[in-house]
């Protein structure tokens, strides 16, 4: 898989094993895991977690931009449309709940469960 632009720190499978997002220093990328060509591109640094929702429609990725920031983009656009605060370290762990309601987060000693969309 090409498109590569530092060292990997997080890796996860879409849900129906379509895509694969790679979190890199200066990006995060989705590449198509049928051809392994670059499906999207997302404008974020120092990702630190990566999971999709159940649905594969989400992608919450953790990160030290903005000192421990939670973004949740929706997969079809590549558009960011939430930004969650509260840990205060990066984000290490992440997990969308089964039903995709809750998405759990954890890093600094703490699980917190962030709750709607």
């Amino acid at each position: 898989m090409g498109g590569n632009t530092g060292p990997l720190v997080a890796i996860a499978y879409s849900p129906d094993g379509t895509l694969l997002g790679g979190g890199f220093s200066d990006s995060i990328k989705l590449w198509n895991t049928s051809d392994g060509t670059v499906f999207r591109t997302l404008d974020i640094r120092w990702t630190t977690a990566l999971t999709f929702s159940a649905n594969g429609a989400y992608l919450a990725s953790g990160s030290q931009e903005n000192y421990a920031e939670i973004v949740i983009w929706r997969v079809s656009d590549g558009q960011p449309i939430q930004t969650l605060f509260g840990h205060t370290n990066s984000p290490r762990a992440l997990a969308f709940s089964p039903d995709g309601a809750v998405l759990a987060s954890g890093g600094d000693e703490t699980i917190r469960l962030w709750c709607g969309q």
